[in-house]
């Protein structure tokens, strides 16, 4: 397909972008929405690299019969938006998750690349990190999420304290260690390590989804195994289990 030069005049240029339009909601099936088709064109004639674009927009468009529509409007997005759209696309949907999301719901929200994703979220981290502000960016239960800053942690405590949020009773505290360090177990090995029956505190933490039910150990009576849950991660604010404090590292804070 002919494309227009810098010396065709704006007349042609005109008649060309509206015939494309055209073109582009008559040739796909179903029909393209006339506004995403405008964004298309809107970015494409202002783009340096027009040329590419538009063979990769003809290709699209010669296999829409096989695509789902919201996967091809999804594609089209991807390939116009710039990089640093991307980066406040992802940064906004951190912001209204409230939880740790993975690379994987990211690409599904977005239609990013595996690849993109983690190079730009790699970059968001550093960017929040430079600027040390109040919210950060961490690798939170194999994802990512917006978190206070632990330089403010005292004063978040103080209003954590004052606030109407349900803490964790030193019983619960106690038992969610046990399960944390050695899952998966039994209820019988949890009362047997805290000397106390745990059937109450068991069922608050199930009830926090802080744990959850990991399956049935090969014994009489077929016992149920609990085990940490992704909110868990979430709560102390953890990547994964390794980054749980080992005996080492709490001998030495008490030390200090």
């Amino acid at each position: 397909m002919y494309l227009p030069s810098d010396t065709c005049n704006s007349e042609i240029r005109d008649r060309m972008k509206i015939q494309t339009v055209k073109n582009l909601t008559t040739i796909s099936k179903p029909p393209l929405k006339l506004e995403l088709c405008s964004i298309i064109l809107i970015r494409f004639f202002s783009s340096t690299e027009n040329k590419n674009l538009f063979r990769i927009l003809n290709f699209f468009l010669i296999i829409n019969n096989r695509l789902n529509l919201s996967l091809l409007s999804g594609i089209f997005l991807a390939l116009v938006m710039e990089d640093r759209e991307k980066k406040y696309l992802l940064e906004a949907i951190l912001l209204i998750a409230g939880e740790p999301l993975g690379v994987s719901a990211l690409k599904e929200a977005t239609e990013i690349p595996d690849a993109e994703i983690e190079k730009i979220m790699s970059e968001l981290i550093s960017d929040y990190r430079e600027r040390n502000g109040g919210i950060l960016i961490a690798e939170i239960a194999n994802g990512y999420q917006m978190i206070t800053n632990p330089e403010y942690a005292a004063w978040l405590r103080k209003f954590k304290a004052s606030s109407t949020l349900v803490k964790l009773s030193l019983p619960a505290l106690e038992t969610l260690s046990i399960i944390a360090y050695k899952q998966p177990l039994i209820k019988a090995e949890i009362e047997q390590l805290r000397g106390v029956n745990a059937d109450g505190v068991v069922k608050t933490l199930l009830d926090r989804r802080l744990i959850k039910i990991m399956g049935r150990k090969e014994a009489p009576g077929r016992p149920l195994l609990y085990g940490t849950t992704k909110e868990f991660l979430q709560y102390f604010g953890l990547k994964d289990l390794t980054e749980l404090p080992t005996l080492k590292d709490i001998e030495r804070e008490e030390a200090a």
